[in-house]
């Protein structure tokens, strides 16, 4: 069989039982982050673009410990008054400080009626690199005017996206940006909704959108449900 852009091994399994449209519309609940702040969201990303789930999530727990109840409080200029030295210890790196920093003075310049707070601004920003305007732009894009949203962003720069999709295909080795682009074409007017299914879905659901269990027994239709548990917790 002709390699195609979906791997050499895909006739090992059956595509046509699931839809990862209807999957990604149907769970939205599950794995939308909730209304933030642009300055907000954009302290997390920054804070998840160079760690992996479980550090950032460490670092977050002790961000909010000091400021309040996670889901309570949101991050602003008033309450993110951490020294250096404190988000050190957190974990955070003197490139990750520095990048939040200059998003506070940003904030504040907003306040003062001088540079806005806006995404295309941030691009302007060193550091700030597509992950993060990516990750911001899928976020927000649900509350935006239906003018100004996307629903077309491919979000192919992200590891989860990449390992995802090769596990749902049946590659052997991570997808490369370049095949992440063409996989999503199929889905092409819906391709941020789907980047962020892929971005927020945890590995080990896969088996369940693919019917069968680790052991590679096949799953009885309730077990293929997908829940709040199989993605990365929308709490942030």
């Amino acid at each position: 069989m002709a390699e195609d852009i979906i791997g050499n091994d895909r006739e090992i399994f059956q595509y046509d039982h699931f839809d990862l449209l209807k999957l990604a519309q149907d769970t939205k609940s599950y794995y939308q982050f909730p209304k933030r702040s642009l300055l907000h969201n954009t302290i997390l990303m920054i804070i998840y673009s160079r760690l992996n789930n479980t550090k950032s999530q460490e670092i977050k727990n002790k961000i909010y410990n000091s400021i309040g109840k996670e889901g309570k409080v949101e991050l602003t200029t008033e309450n993110f008054k951490f020294k250096d030295k404190t988000l050190l210890s957190y974990g955070l790196s003197h490139e990750q400080i520095d990048l939040i920093r200059k998003v506070l003075l940003l904030s504040n310049h907003t306040k003062m009626g001088k540079e806005e707070l806006t995404i295309k601004n941030l691009t302007k920003i060193k550091g700030i690199n597509i992950w993060i305007i990516k990750s911001l732009k899928i976020i927000t894009n649900d509350i935006l005017d239906e003018k100004e949203k996307n629903d077309n962003i491919c979000f192919e720069q992200d590891y989860n996206v990449r390992n995802n999709l090769g596990l749902l295909y049946g590659y052997s080795k991570l997808v490369s940006e370049s095949d992440v682009k063409k996989i999503l074409n199929t889905w092409n007017g819906n391709r941020t909704i789907i980047s962020y299914f892929l971005w927020r879905l945890k590995k080990e659901a896969i088996f369940k959108i693919l019917g069968f269990n680790h052991l590679g027994e096949d799953l009885e239709d309730e077990e293929k449900e997908l829940d709040f548990f199989d993605f990365i917790g929308n709490d942030r």
